[in-house]
């Protein structure tokens, strides 16, 4: 299911990197429990809830682990949240997960 979204996620399983002993995926420590859920309804209904207030959270792990739809999503969510107090930490985001639409918002807001 999951593994046709994210080319990562299909790697990870189908190379065994699963924790045998335990049947986990190890996300890595600094993805919060709040994150995860959203992962995984995403991967399991392809819905999302309340995303707005973790995107910029959630769109870091859609970049790392491809899901391009649930960063578009996020991407999305993110540029109405654009403003000239978060302009710089928008924009910083936006390089780090090449956010092309992010990227130019924060561009627009300046030029205003």
């Amino acid at each position: 299911m999951f593994t046709d979204s994210s080319p990562v996620f299909a790697t990870m399983i189908h190379n065994s990197t699963l924790d045998k002993s335990e049947s986990l995926l190890d996300l890595g420590a600094d993805i919060g429990a709040d994150v995860v859920e959203e992962l995984i309804r995403y991967i399991y209904t392809g819905k999302l809830e309340d995303i707005e207030e973790i995107a910029d959270r959630v769109i870091v792990v859609a970049h790392k682990y491809q899901f391009p739809e649930l960063k578009r999503i996020c991407e999305a969510a993110l540029i109405k949240q654009v403003r000239t107090d978060n302009a710089f930490s928008m924009y910083s985001l936006a390089v780090e997960v090449d956010a092309q639409n992010l990227r130019k918002r924060v561009f627009d807001l300046m030029k205003e």
